[in-house]
């Protein structure tokens, strides 16, 4: 009976088989032959590669599922006690590497850029939202190494002379918006940050509250937060992005799709509002305009254009923005590190509001300095990208394939007590060190390697400038009852303020100063400023002075351009401006009225100063007593101004026989001898 049973199901296995459709075996083999290759392949990968200590996962997703939760940060740094310096995870099928201290970071990232410069194959990221265009998503590509080389050409420290003067009227007009709407206060970060990098890119000054700006922004935040590990199932399993599936079977399209095509529409209606200025004739010049006039990169498409301007533009204010964020967080946690600055501040501007800090106080001023690092440090709040290995390499004992993503642990470092004493606080003497000087060093906040921010010299440049001022005119306060949420990083969304403070001007004083100092920088009719071609008037020393602008470009140029912007200036008791009383007519106090005007125009130095007859004796003069202000000096026909005879002398004396100056000595020798016949 036993047997007979036995033969029965034997006789309904085989029956089962038999009965089978061919394509049901195909299938069933070919399911079987895939679970042996993976298998086979696990094995073999695993005896070739060895990674830092793995957190266990579930099978497939690995570790993908905790890292979508909302505090990610705080995973990551109990990971990063957990394990030591380095940790692996596994997000879908990518393997990442976490790197837990600047050591390693360094070691890797910096020291080792070369072949950690790509970007993981993040499908999401790079294609769907921004179709290959985003140079911030790009791999190590011929497309990502033109766009690297315009941004550091457009963004880089060779950009201080066209920089600098935008970020001196636009603080001032930070001290006016901080005076006019405290309550707004993180709406003029952003205005402030963002009207810098575009006038130099777009040639436009932004508002409080820019509209476009604002949606740039926030689909910025929104970027951000879609290509988180695990925000979405395409970057985890990028062979996703390869199975021909319609667009509704796609749910990472359905929202990739409209970050792609809202995020073109804010870069165009830049790019048409430059392009609508330049046909009414009311454009400035800038980089954007530059680069469309000279057809210089050829290889970039219309949209490749678009992304780039705007990628440019979020590089150049987004640290800038939520630096000056968390300074005003720490200021009112930590007033402590403030009373120093301004100590500091007091004894290089005056304590009774002399002058405003310009960016010439910087070596006397180190802890402000400083303090811009420390804010870089302290709470961050912007997410790092990783890094993705060219090339297999070995680091103390662990061997990383290709295709290695490899990041650091950006909050579990700067909160880490071995990294920096007290990480909790504050406190910007942590950086008083040789590399005060040297913005991205002791940090990761920049980026890291060559994939480093290239908005880094601005955002630098710029946080010493707006640190300095905002402490030397205002004390920023807590809010009772309205803790500032520190401990974690704060939200990066514009729709209103990440925490409450309280501004309060430090003195009647400073008001009147921000007042004198702001004058009409709110105007943001103002171009560049008032280098808009026509007649401008100023006053400086009771003196109304005159003057005309004309030409295209310059003195804010990009290389290789062969326009210039001119400027016929009008000193006192010339032309259309006032007359002085004459025991203020000298030389010297035109050439006085030269550095009014630099001043007025918020110029560092200027770029050609060309002077004829006796307004190159005066502009002679200003070169003598700021050379530093002038970079190149034209004289055609000049008077030479307080030459006395002893001094042409010994001149002439010295050179009677070189024959390079024959024709020169012979000119004083008329100039002389004309002089004394009248």
């Amino acid at each position: 009976m036993g047997q007979m049973q036995v033969l029965s199901l034997s006789d309904m296995r085989l029956s089962s088989l038999k009965d089978l459709p061919v394509s049901g075996l195909v299938v069933t083999g070919v399911i079987l032959s895939w679970l042996i290759y993976q298998a086979v392949h696990y094995v073999q990968f695993h005896m070739r590669y060895r990674f830092p200590p793995r957190e266990p996962g579930v099978p497939l997703f690995g570790n993908l599922f905790r890292l979508m939760r909302a505090d990610t940060w705080r995973y990551l740094k109990d990971l990063s006690i957990k394990h030591g310096e380095m940790f692996t995870l596994k997000v879908g099928s990518k393997y990442w590497v976490v790197l837990n201290s600047t050591r390693v970071a360094n070691e890797l990232l910096d020291k080792r850029g070369a072949i950690y410069i790509s970007r993981q194959d993040m499908p999401m990221g790079a294609d769907i939202m921004s179709g290959g265009k985003k140079l911030l998503f790009m791999p190590n590509n011929d497309l990502f190494r033109l766009e690297r080389k315009i941004s550091h050409e457009v963004l880089g420290p060779s950009q201080r002379k066209i920089f600098a003067p935008q970020q001196d009227l636009e603080s001032k007009a930070l001290l006016f918006d901080y005076l006019s709407q405290p309550d707004k206060w993180w709406l003029a970060h952003a205005r402030y940050s963002s009207s810098v990098i575009m006038n130099v890119l777009f040639g436009r000054r932004t508002k409080l509250g820019d509209e476009n700006v604002t949606r740039i922004l926030n689909m910025g935040e929104k970027v951000f937060e879609v290509i988180q590990p695990g925000s979405n199932i395409v970057d985890a399993f990028p062979w996703l992005a390869n199975v021909p599936l319609p667009r509704w079977m796609q749910p990472w399209r359905w929202e990739g799709d409209k970050i792609y095509e809202k995020t073109l529409a804010n870069y165009a209606e830049e790019f048409e509002g430059l392009e609508e200025r330049t046909r009414n004739g009311t454009a400035i010049p800038c980089a954007v305009s530059e680069i469309i006039r000279l057809n210089k990169y050829k290889q970039l498409d219309r949209d490749s254009l678009y992304f780039l301007g705007g990628t440019l533009l979020e590089a150049g204010s987004d640290t800038t923005r939520v630096s000056l964020n968390q300074i005003v967080a720490a200021a009112a946690l930590f007033p402590d590190w403030v009373k120093r600055v301004q100590q500091q501040l007091d004894e290089v501007c005056g304590a009774n509001a002399e002058r405003l800090p310009t960016a010439d106080d910087a070596p006397v001023l180190p802890l402000v300095k400083a303090a811009a690092k420390e804010s870089i440090r302290w709470n961050p709040a912007l997410p790092e990208i990783g890094h993705t290995l060219t090339r297999d390499d070995t680091f103390e004992g662990y061997h990383f394939p290709a295709g290695t993503t490899v990041t650091w642990n950006h909050w579990a470092i700067c909160t880490d007590p071995k990294e920096y004493e007290q990480p909790e606080r504050f406190w910007p003497e942590r950086f008083l060190n040789e590399d005060l000087d040297k913005p991205f060093k002791g940090l990761l906040g920049f980026g890291a390697g060559r994939r480093l921010c290239p908005g880094w010299f601005v955002g630098s440049q710029s946080l010493f400038l707006t640190i300095s001022r905002l402490l030397y005119c205002f004390d920023i306060l807590p809010v009772e009852g309205r803790p500032i949420p520190a401990g974690k990083p704060f939200t990066l969304s514009m729709e209103g303020p990440p925490f409450a403070i309280e501004i309060r001007l430090r003195s009647a004083a400073h008001e009147e100063l921000i007042r004198r100092e702001s004058g009409t920088v709110h105007n943001l009719n103002m171009a560049s400023p008032d280098l808009t071609p026509g007649d401008h008037f100023f006053t400086a020393e009771g003196i109304t002075f005159h003057y005309r602008v004309g030409g295209t470009s310059g003195p804010f140029f990009i290389a290789h351009s062969k326009s210039f912007r001119v400027i016929y200036f009008e000193p006192r008791g010339n032309g259309q401006s006032s007359q002085p009383p004459d025991d203020i007519m000298s030389s010297r106090t035109m050439a006085e009225d030269i550095e009014h005007l630099r001043r007025h125009l918020s110029l560092t130095s200027l770029p050609v100063l060309l002077g004829h007859s006796n307004g190159a004796g005066i502009a002679l003069r200003y070169a003598e007593e700021h050379p530093e202000r002038v970079d190149k000096l034209v004289l055609i026909d000049s008077e030479i101004q307080d030459v006395h005879t002893t001094v042409w002398h010994d001149w002439a004396e010295k050179r009677k026989d070189d024959p390079d100056y024959a024709g020169a000595i012979a000119g004083f020798k008329r100039m002389r001898g004309s002089a004394a016949d009248g």
